[in-house]
């Protein structure tokens, strides 16, 4: 796993651990503090992926699976994408 990833992990373990509030975490790779977490998945078992990116650098990562903690707002998987309410852009996706 890239030096860069982990870094990206680490960022998303700090945001994981304040929910339901935002946090401040800074972007591993600009500084700013823009970072955001989207979860997409089963509503009903709270298994989902989540997309971490940042709105200045627009950089971020995918997590494959994760379980969205109660009261977090999530995306239902089996929503059209372009209802979804919560959605992430596209970004430059760092690769583990």
């Amino acid at each position: 796993m890239s030096d860069e990833f982990e870094t990206w992990l680490d960022a998303f373990d700090l945001m994981y651990s304040a929910l339901p509030a935002r946090g401040a975490t800074p972007c591993p790779d600009c500084g700013g503090t823009t970072l955001h977490l989207v979860f997409t998945g089963d509503p009903r078992s709270r298994r989902a992926y989540a997309q971490l990116w940042c709105e200045k650098c627009v950089r971020g990562i995918h997590v494959s699976q994760t379980v969205v903690p109660t009261g977090v707002p999530m995306n239902d998987y089996r929503m059209p994408r372009e209802e979804r309410p919560h959605q992430a852009p596209d970004f430059v996706l760092i690769q583990p």
